[in-house]
């Protein structure tokens, strides 16, 4: 009986702020019962009688749900009809036969949530690769990320789009040359370079402090 859901039955990176129109193949009217939404764990979100609530409307073939206020981000939905709730016109019962469920965009950016070698860290070997972990899965934005010495003195310049292996969370730094000996060094993030997998920048780092050793 329906033709067609908006977003899309498992569509992921959904707006926050969508509605959810369900198109059925006839015209249809409301009839008696509730349409839930509720979380993939269970959580009930929001219950709407179908005779009386202002949150659902319809016109022709499509219902209209307008929750109240915007979904939360990163977040699996799932809408669940009562037997009955919608009708067409000849008062034929819609009886949900499969979930209808879909993903919210994560709105959150990433941060960074462990370096190696660790901030301030001593006696590190001058072989050593350079990996920042984040808080989620990341991919490349766009930008260089620039090591420098403790003199100020830019040591490597790392182009995100090549020169940057990304893995999971985890970024990672592979100086063309050995690090010096007993050389003091930190790193800058530009915000552009780093994003989680919905497009959300990491802030980066333009300090000479947080990533040093």
């Amino acid at each position: 009986m329906v033709s067609s859901f908006s977003p899309s039955d498992d569509a992921n990176q959904v707006s926050v702020s969508s509605d959810i129109t369900i198109t059925f193949r006839m015209a249809i009217e409301i009839g008696a019962g509730n349409i839930t939404l509720k979380k993939s764990d269970g959580t009930m979100v929001a219950t709407y009688d179908a005779a009386t609530s202002s949150n659902l409307s319809i016109s022709g073939k499509t219902l209209t749900i307008n929750p109240s206020s915007d979904l939360s981000a990163y977040t699996t939905y799932e809408v669940v009809f009562d037997e009955g709730a919608i009708v067409d016109l000849n008062g034929n019962k819609y009886i949900q036969s499969n979930d209808y469920q879909f993903t919210t965009i994560d709105t959150t950016p990433p941060i960074s949530v462990g370096f190696t070698p660790n901030d301030d860290a001593t006696e590190i070997a001058i072989a050593s690769d350079i990996t920042i972990t984040f808080s989620e899965a990341i991919k490349v934005g766009t930008g260089n990320i620039t090591l420098f010495n403790s003199a100020d003195t830019i040591v490597e310049t790392f182009d995100v789009t090549s020169n940057v292996t990304i893995s999971g969370v985890t970024a990672t730094l592979n100086p063309a040359a050995d690090l010096t000996s007993l050389m003091g060094y930190y790193i800058k993030v530009p915000s552009s370079a780093i994003n989680n997998l919905s497009g959300d920048n990491y802030a980066g780092i333009n300090d000479k402090t947080t990533l040093n050793f």
